[in-house]
């Protein structure tokens, strides 16, 4: 019987948010591209920056430049992809095909290089290029993709599953963030849709959508006022990045240690602008 091929997984590592994120409890936890750079260093392979801003004008031409680093005693072979990418309500990574998104910039970047091989204690430079028509449409709006540098395929030997032979093929890959945002696009704007309580527990939680036209970062929090000390609290603070367009859902639970008794719930995102005004609502609540 012939093998049966499988991809065990292709680990994307994007190494590129520039916040800490924090839980639904509001505790500050190691940000993804701190988690993921430790990560690549205790592999000993580093890609630098981990994001290309490109603000690039119609019909016009930019360049960066990715460092990668190879501190391990083996020689890394690596190709060098484009791919689509989105956040979900959640903020979690969801990958496409490269080009197929109606916000892709894939088929406008282009690299120097496809392929590396780099030997041990060694780095090499890859040249990044935007190239944006000449066209209206282009700058029309804001664009994105993800540049891919991933390691060549890993094949274990073939293993029995049930009565099949399966071999496996592993790689893994890092993800740098391209952006291209018009110079002519300025407007931002976060717009709050409702907050309310989840049906479970103690968890209230902020929908929310980007109105405007650029990527535009989100202070989201709740303050609690107590109705009968005048006490205040704050739940959590989330500093959460949003694609135009993109509609978003940031969840906070309450401490279990918070006095019994009625409150006043103020969720608030504050997009650090001082010509956008803040989004609030505002519950009552009533902790038993």
């Amino acid at each position: 019987m012939k093998p049966l091929v499988l991809f065990l997984f292709l680990t994307i590592s994007t190494q590129v948010i520039a916040q800490s994120e924090v839980d639904s409890t509001g505790k500050a936890a190691i940000s993804s591209q701190e988690e993921n750079q430790r990560k690549a260093y205790e592999q000993g392979l580093s890609v630098v920056p981990a994001t290309l801003n490109f603000q690039v004008a119609q019909g016009m031409t930019e360049r960066k430049t990715v460092t990668v680093t190879n501190n391990t005693k083996d020689t890394f072979q690596l190709n060098i992809t484009s791919m689509d990418w989105e956040r979900d309500s959640v903020g979690k990574h969801v990958f496409f095909q490269g080009g197929s998104s109606p916000h892709s910039c894939a088929n406008w970047v282009s690299y120097d290089k496809n392929f590396l091989s780099v030997p041990p204690g060694t780095s090499d430079v890859v040249t990044v290029t935007m190239a944006v028509p000449d066209s209206a449409e282009a700058v029309s709006q804001m664009k994105w993709s993800m540049m891919i540098i991933a390691t060549s395929e890993e094949k274990f030997a073939p293993q029995k599953v049930g009565k099949l032979n399966v071999d496996i093929i592993k790689r893994s890959a890092f993800g740098v963030h391209v952006y291209q945002t018009p110079p002519t696009l300025q407007n931002k704007e976060i717009k709050m849709l409702s907050f309310s309580k989840l049906p479970k527990g103690d968890v209230y939680r902020i929908v929310c959508k980007n109105t405007g036209g650029v990527q535009t970062r989100g202070l989201f929090a709740v303050e609690l006022g107590s109705m009968e000390s005048g006490e205040k609290y704050t739940v959590g603070t989330q500093d959460i990045p949003m694609f135009p367009g993109q509609k978003r859902q940031v969840d906070f639970q309450l401490p279990k240690d918070l006095p019994k008794g009625k409150y006043s719930a103020i969720a608030l995102i504050d997009v650090g602008d001082d010509n956008v005004p803040l989004e609030t609502a505002e519950l009552e609540i009533e902790v038993k």
